[in-house]
């Protein structure tokens, strides 16, 4: 397992909050961001990095594929 670090990008937030996320790989990495949007109605998208460089962005329209 290794730390990811997930920018939730809300509606109503001009600026996005963090979690700390420990996965598997980045498809486990995808999987938690696409379930993260299927839970939060305010959740617009989730950009996900690994340490200090971004590996992809999971958008609401991406959480049901």
């Amino acid at each position: 397992m290794k730390p990811y670090t997930f920018y939730l990008h809300e509606a109503l937030r001009e600026t996005p909050s963090f979690q700390f996320v420990r996965c598997e790989d980045d498809d486990d990495a995808r999987t938690q961001a696409r379930d993260l949007l299927s839970r939060v109605p305010d959740l617009l998208e989730v950009e996900i990095f690994d340490g200090g460089w971004s590996r992809f962005r999971v958008e609401r329209g991406q959480a049901a594929h």
